[in-house]
């Protein structure tokens, strides 16, 4: 080092220590802009977490592609309702032809003939033609078409209600079991605080000679056991972190921290109006009942095959040389046509009927799975009505448990200093009281999940709050 310095002249060395100088400036101002940012998204409500992740989830990104196309589909159908107006410009360039001439004998001398001609040779032709046409009768067809385009459009959107809704339901329960194993986390935490003490408290009772060794041993036991337990923990944190962190589509380093607090709230509806209202709302079952009426729609569309298309139709030619005009002259000339045109399939082999078949199929196809659908709906919403009854049944349990064992521990704890427990009772005491707060703590994030669950069987905006 001290060779490279005596080598390099003093005012490089100034160069590349300003240079130094400015990159860790621009190291610092980078690294706090990222710990900015980490900071603005820290600290997080579920809500917040829904929606980070319905913007960022690509599964909804598609969703909302396909919704994008049905919209753009249906105004391509309705649109062929309309006048279409079609131009088309044309240049040939013909090869060396004969021109048709017809001689005429001359009448002051019948040995001479005077040619006239009846079809000049036009190599270089020029066309431009404008045209519009307009359905007058279609059998229905294009009116059945806009019908399944717009039933279409709008299974696609409650097909993108009901991703959202899985995917913000996979967000909060991701979101609730990290809350739950931070919790599980402080509560491993301090018991081993309580562990310190307790191993402290004995030693000092065993050099008193109020205590033995294997009381000592005992509680060292137990402080190794909670220090395995606070491994485990720490695990689950780093584990559900990185799993909400990918469930919102984050980077999964994000340092989120959970703010949402559970309140235990009863029921307000009966399960016959829950059943009700998700039978009104599911959006599985709203874009089934779109998807049967546009397969209705296709019904139509396929039985118009068995009737005429009129159109109303006109063209105007401006050419040179125009054909409509006889004898034709080497110069622009403009003419134009109306009409109506009527086409129908006289004989088809039957495959009008066959298309007929094939929708009709399809359509009793849908009916079926939508019934189908609507009982599943009714026995999710019961089995979701139930899994919140038996959380807030288990929260109000594992309160009383925890409340219960933690007086136990208290009350042994005093029974300990006055040297009427044995460390054995305390530690068992003390262990029963650390397993019912992680089972209160599991019981509180159950109940939030299973909330989250209902939601989602109801159908319900996963915005709301």
């Amino acid at each position: 080092m001290s060779w490279r310095r005596r080598m390099v002249p003093f005012h490089s060395r100034r160069l590349v220590r300003g240079g130094l100088l400015l990159l860790a400036a621009g190291l610092l101002w980078a690294s706090g802009l990222r710990v900015s940012r980490a900071q603005a998204v820290r600290a997080l409500s579920p809500d917040a977490c829904v929606e980070i992740g319905l913007a960022n989830n690509r599964s909804v990104q598609a969703s909302r592609a396909q919704v994008a196309a049905a919209e753009a589909r249906q105004w391509a159908a309705q649109t062929a309702r309309l006048p279409q107006l079609r131009g088309q410009g044309q240049y040939q360039r013909l090869s060396d032809i004969p021109e048709f001439d017809i001689p005429f004998p001359l009448p002051d001398d019948p040995g001479l003939s005077e040619s006239i001609t009846i079809a000049p040779a036009i190599r270089d032709r020029y066309n431009l033609q404008a045209s519009v046409q307009q359905p007058l009768f279609t059998g229905l067809r294009l009116t059945n078409q806009v019908r399944a385009a717009r039933h279409d459009a709008a299974a696609a959107r409650h097909e993108t209600q009901a991703t959202e809704g899985e995917v913000a339901y996979r967000i909060r329960e991701a979101y609730w079991h990290l809350k739950s194993a931070l919790a599980a986390r402080a509560v491993v935490a301090k018991a081993l605080e309580q562990a310190e003490a307790q191993l402290a408290d004995v030693q000092n009772r065993r050099a008193q000679g109020m205590a033995l060794e294997s009381d000592v041993l005992a509680v060292q036991a137990r402080r190794s056991e909670i220090r395995l337990q606070q491994l485990d923990a720490a695990d689950a944190v780093r584990v559900a972190r990185l799993n909400l962190n990918y469930r919102m589509g984050v980077p999964l380093n994000t340092p989120i921290e959970p703010t949402g607090t559970v309140t235990v709230q009863p029921l307000a509806d009966s399960l016959s109006t829950l059943t009700a209202r998700a039978l009104r709302q599911q959006p599985e079952l709203r874009a089934l009942d779109a998807t049967v009426q546009a397969l209705d729609a296709s019904v139509g569309v396929a039985q118009s095959g068995w009737l005429p298309d009129v159109r109303l139709q006109g063209t105007y030619t401006y050419a040179r040389p125009n054909p409509f005009i006889v004898p034709q002259e080497d110069a622009f000339a403009g003419t134009w046509e109306v009409g109506v045109a009527l086409s129908m399939d006289l004989w088809n082999w039957g495959r009008t009927g066959a298309q007929v078949d094939q929708a009709q199929a399809e359509r009793r196809q849908a009916e079926a799975e939508r019934a189908d659908l609507r009982e599943a709906v009714r026995l999710d919403v019961t089995q979701q009505v139930l899994a919140v009854r038996r959380a807030i049944e288990a929260v109000q349990v594992t309160e009383q448990g925890r409340q219960e064992a933690e007086a136990a521990y208290q009350n042994l704890q005093a029974q300990f200093q006055q040297g009427a427990a044995l460390t054995a009772e305390l530690l068992a005491a003390e262990a029963t009281f650390r397993r019912a707060e992680l089972r209160h703590a599991e019981a509180r994030a159950d109940y939030a999940i299973a909330r989250a669950a209902l939601r989602r069987a109801l159908g319900d905006d996963p915005r709301r709050p």
